[in-house]
């Protein structure tokens, strides 16, 4: 993901980890609202998931943040 590589590049691992968990707090908040964000939510549900995989592989590096 480019916003991922562009974090990483500008602010390094840890911070962009940072980013994607609070992230990852702000869409749930918005998937969970039943009644706003409906047209955002299955876009949120992706980059989710695309965010999780992310710090997965994360925590799996030999240098850990």
């Amino acid at each position: 993901m480019d916003r991922i590589a562009l974090l990483e590049q500008r602010d390094g691992l840890e911070a962009a980890a940072h980013w994607i968990e609070r992230t990852i707090d702000v869409y749930e908040a918005a998937i969970a609202d039943p009644d706003r964000y409906g047209m955002y939510k299955e876009k949120m549900a992706r980059e989710v998931e695309i965010f999780r995989d992310y710090l997965a592989r994360l925590s799996q590096l030999p240098l850990q943040r």
